[in-house]
């Protein structure tokens, strides 16, 4: 047939599964090695748009699906899943339930043009790349770089930890450093070079990274202190 039910499964009531087309150009099924499929483009010339393989796995425009769904992107677009807003509150979302049964989801939100991504009460987001994390945001709102326990309101992690500061078109930057001594270090661009140093005794060095004083002033081309007022 090219028309009407290819196959039904059904008990003697007649409840069951069956599949068909209404057409020529409708779809089809068939089974291989263990596997499910549905077709289009009819009997005579089938391309396969779904599988279910014999391990449970889905294959949208995937014959060798590797996931629990696999979808492959379409070759026009690249495109492989699009989830449209409700028309009422113009949302979309995405949930992630954890493996508990106590309803702790994450998810991410499109609400008019904005896009929100949230982590389960008591997580932590991370953002990271090839399994390296390098943004962590606490539930409560805390943000680290660097490090996955923020313990102010921006932890910046490292070793030195570093905050470069570079305005666009520039080739040089900025930067504040904190060292393994407890030092903040200004640099400022072109070098760069450093333009004031705070030590772990609070002592303040301008033009020296070696404070001896609660503020040292050194000239750039003598060994003068020097402050003009």
């Amino acid at each position: 047939n090219t028309a009407g039910v290819i196959a039904e499964f059904a008990n003697s009531s007649g409840y069951g599964v069956w599949f068909g087309q209404s057409s020529a150009s409708g779809a089809s099924w068939g089974s291989t090695t263990g596997d499910f499929y549905w077709c289009t483009n009819g009997l005579s010339s089938q391309v396969e748009r779904l599988r279910i393989a014999s391990n449970g796995r889905v294959g949208i425009n995937s014959t060798v699906p590797t996931a629990a769904l696999n979808v492959q992107a379409e070759t026009s677009t690249g495109t492989c899943v699009r989830l449209n807003q409700e028309t009422t509150n113009q949302t979309a979302s995405i949930y992630f339930q954890d493996a508990t049964t106590t309803g702790n989801d994450s998810w991410i939100t499109n609400e008019n043009f904005d896009l929100t991504v949230y982590a389960g009460y008591g997580g932590k987001l991370n953002l990271g790349a090839y399994d390296t994390t390098g943004i962590t945001v606490l539930s409560t709102g805390l943000v680290g770089m660097g490090t996955d326990n923020p313990g102010g309101l921006l932890t910046v992690y490292g070793s030195p930890a570093e905050l470069r500061l570079q305005h666009e078109g520039n080739s040089s930057y900025s930067r504040i450093i904190s060292d393994s001594s407890n030092e903040l270090d200004f640099y400022t661009g072109g070098g760069p070079h450093l333009a004031m140093t705070i030590d772990g005794s609070q002592n303040v060095g301008i033009g020296t990274d070696n404070p001896l004083y609660p503020l040292h002033v050194k000239g750039a081309t003598t060994n003068l202190s020097l402050i003009h007022i």
